[in-house]
């Protein structure tokens, strides 16, 4: 692999010095170009215009003095890498430079040794340094890969748990595939983008997950619930995220489907009663898809209603039940 080359801004306010480093560094094999300024304000006019590697600076210059230069250019970038070579023995004013981020001080006057040891190591600094960084970046999207695997199998899981929920009520899965089915048309006819779609397919197919923790006396009674059943019933939602919550995450388009989806824009739904646009609009759609099919698929104890009567509520509880703008779309998808 071909060497990295770095790029110098040299900063002193005596020719005869810049003169002398510049050639210093133009001889290294790694130096790409070096940048020559004669104070700090000129410099860091440099740094701010240029992709500067290296910082080689003098301390006392006019203007801007070297110490001023360092605290402005870890400023713009807290990462910079910078070397001080000054006449300047002075304790105070190394302590001072060393603190606010210089890596090296060098006396003059110097030697080219000198310097070239301090740049030498300063480039394996930056080596090490971008290594890490490319170490980590890769080791992110392997995590990111692993993630997504992992998730995968997760909603495999959950839709085995889905099909076990049909055993008991054979409408559950139906109903999920129709609510998935809708909502995804919904989505691509406002124009959400594909990684959005992906997880409204997603929380779709399990809105209902939380289902599974409610008692079988409920789930299949073929009359009307009373006020206690229905207070369970409701709870459903709550237990839906915290199944999908440790693998989803609280603020996921999977999430607010599977916890939103008895929202009504009116804030009289559940579980938490919020109106408008409080109400996620992914959350929003599957209200709307979910009470479509509820409402035209038969019900233990209620007779399912017609196309156009469904068509006919959806429109009149438009602004109250559901949200306006998406009720009219998807009344012409209907």
């Amino acid at each position: 692999m071909q060497s990295r080359k770095y790029n110098y801004l040299l900063a002193d306010d005596e020719p005869n010095i810049r003169k002398i480093l510049s050639d210093m560094l133009a001889i290294h094999p790694n130096t790409q170009s070096v940048f020559t300024a004669k104070d700090g304000e000129k410099a860091l006019q440099i740094y701010m215009n240029n992709s500067i590697d290296i910082v080689v600076t003098d301390v006392l210059m006019p203007q801007i003095s070297g110490l001023e230069l360092i605290k402005k250019i870890r400023e713009i970038n807290p990462e910079a890498t910078i070397m001080i070579i000054s006449a300047s023995s002075n304790l105070d004013i190394v302590r001072e430079a060393l603190r606010n981020g210089a890596y090296d001080y060098i006396i003059k006057p110097f030697t080219i040794d000198d310097i070239m040891f301090s740049i030498n190591r300063i480039i394996e600094r930056l080596k090490l340094l971008e290594e890490k960084k490319s170490y980590l970046t890769s080791l992110e999207r392997e995590i990111g890969d692993v993630s997504k695997q992992l998730k995968a199998s997760f909603v495999d899981t959950l839709k085995v748990i889905i099909n076990a929920l049909e055993v008991k009520d054979k409408t559950i899965k139906i109903h999920s595939q129709n609510v998935a089915e809708y909502s995804v048309k919904l989505a691509r006819v406002i124009g959400l983008p594909g990684d959005v779609i992906d997880n409204i397919k997603t929380g779709s197919i399990l809105h209902d997950i939380g289902k599974i923790g409610t008692p079988d006396h409920i789930l299949l009674k073929s009359s009307r619930l009373d006020s206690g059943e229905y207070e369970i019933i409701k709870r459903h939602p709550v237990l839906g995220r915290q199944i999908v919550e440790p693998m989803f995450g609280k603020n996921d388009d999977i999430i607010n489907i599977i916890y939103y989806h008895h929202e009504r824009f009116d804030g009289h739904g559940y579980p938490e009663g919020i109106a408008g646009d409080r109400i996620p609009l992914v959350g929003r759609i599957a209200a709307l898809v979910n009470a479509y099919d509820a409402m035209i698929n038969i019900k233990p104890y209620e007779k399912e209603k017609t196309r156009d009567e469904a068509i006919a509520e959806i429109s009149r509880n438009a602004g109250t039940q559901f949200d306006p703008e998406l009720a009219g779309e998807f009344l012409k998808i209907i």
